[in-house]
């Protein structure tokens, strides 16, 4: 039983692939099944969660659609939540462009600059608020039933690390990062940590191989300021750059996974 979220979460890059690239095949009748299995692990409410103060959407203007689509499930959770207007690459000068490219292991493009602006936007509202922990998620999240169980989540993670910073409630396998990431991207990072692999370290809760994925993952406020003082400067996309620095901080993620990517959805950024 332990492959099956690995097979679930190949599944989904699946879906999302063969809608873009095979929309009148029978790749397409996969992906139309995939998205039926979604709607039935969906999240479609329960009990009071406690464990966290407030849900930041990432949106962009132009995604109003995604806006609609993503507050009536955040109603299921009956969080506060706010959205957080997220920063479009599209509106940065070519000498802004040049500025957030001059670290970069390889050329960005403007909508993964967009992207990590926009999630560094996020991690000062949390210090801002001064909040004492923040779920971040992208607007095409989709909360999976398992939700429910979240504050045990929390208090489990807690009773084995009080300390903890991070926590990636969605998340792509070690074999994905390595399958998916242009090694040329992050240079010598894959062979630094290809010997890093997934460590359970109580029930739920994994210390984390190098990940994908920015769409959900909740913060304390002492690892909201950690993210803005250690990724002042941006050098990969988001994603993987969150695993260069995970070893500077206490990174967990919850496993199964409490969410996903909507894979009736397409993505901002491969789509730019």
């Amino acid at each position: 039983m332990k492959v099956l979220p690995n097979i679930l979460q190949q599944l989904d890059f699946g879906a999302r692939y063969l809608r873009r690239n095979f929309p009148h095949s029978i790749g397409s009748i996969i992906a139309r099944l995939i998205l039926l299995r979604d709607r039935v692990m969906e999240y479609r409410g329960g009990p009071y969660i406690n464990a966290i103060d407030k849900v930041f959407v990432i949106n962009l203007d132009s995604r109003s659609d995604r806006w609609q689509n993503i507050e009536k499930r955040l109603r299921s959770l009956r969080l506060p939540y706010e959205r957080l207007r997220a920063i479009d690459g599209r509106s940065l000068t070519q000498e802004q462009y040049d500025y957030y490219n001059r670290d970069a292991l390889q050329p960005l493009k403007i909508s993964e600059i967009g992207c990590f602006l926009s999630h560094q936007k996020a991690w000062r509202a949390v210090v801002n608020q001064d909040l004492e922990t923040a779920w971040i998620i992208e607007d095409d999240v989709l909360f999976l039933k398992r939700v429910a169980r979240l504050d045990a989540y929390i208090d489990r993670l807690t009773s084995f690390d009080r300390d903890w910073e991070f926590v990636y409630t969605d998340r792509r396998q070690p074999y994905l990062f390595y399958k998916y990431v242009r090694q040329e991207q992050v240079k010598g990072f894959l062979d630094y940590t290809r010997h890093i692999q997934d460590k359970k370290v109580c029930r739920n809760i994994l210390m984390p191989g190098p990940s994908l994925n920015s769409d959900g993952y909740i913060i304390c406020r002492r690892g909201a300021e950690k993210l803005l003082q250690l990724h002042q400067h941006l050098l990969s996309p988001l994603d993987v750059q969150l695993s260069m620095f995970a070893h500077e901080m206490k990174i967990y993620a919850f496993h199964p996974r409490i969410s996903k990517q909507d894979s009736s959805l397409g993505s901002d950024i491969q789509d730019d």
